[in-house]
């Protein structure tokens, strides 16, 4: 599997089974997806902009939606806080992250 967050398309009568980690998110983009994981004895229906947060482990998901193929979208936590939709948008992010860490210590001056 791919890093998060990446999306998959389902169509009816085709389930997918995703192995995840411990506190990533399945947001259904569109349509409506049955959701089923590993040590959960209760299954969930998500409709479009819904999410769940996964145990981690088996998740199975199948669309629900006959009409239309159902899009979900696997992020991690903090993409999922963030509202992270596409790669090129959790790079950015990161990248923001990153650069607000580097800081330059007050004492030192250029020429001293």
């Amino acid at each position: 599997m791919p890093h998060p967050p990446y999306t998959v398309t389902l169509s009816p009568g085709h389930p997918v089974s995703l192995w995840l980690s411990a506190g990533q998110v399945l947001r259904v983009l569109s349509g409506t997806a049955w959701i089923t994981q590993s040590d959960d004895p209760q299954d969930h229906v998500l409709h479009a902009q819904q999410k769940l947060q996964v145990r981690g482990g088996r998740v199975v998901v199948e669309a629900l939606s006959q009409a239309a193929p159902v899009q979900v979208q696997v992020v991690d936590a903090a993409g999922a806080r963030n509202g992270a939709t596409d790669p090129e948008t959790a790079v950015a992010r990161r990248a923001a992250a990153r650069a607000a860490l580097i800081w330059t210590p007050t004492h030192c001056r250029q020429g001293a």
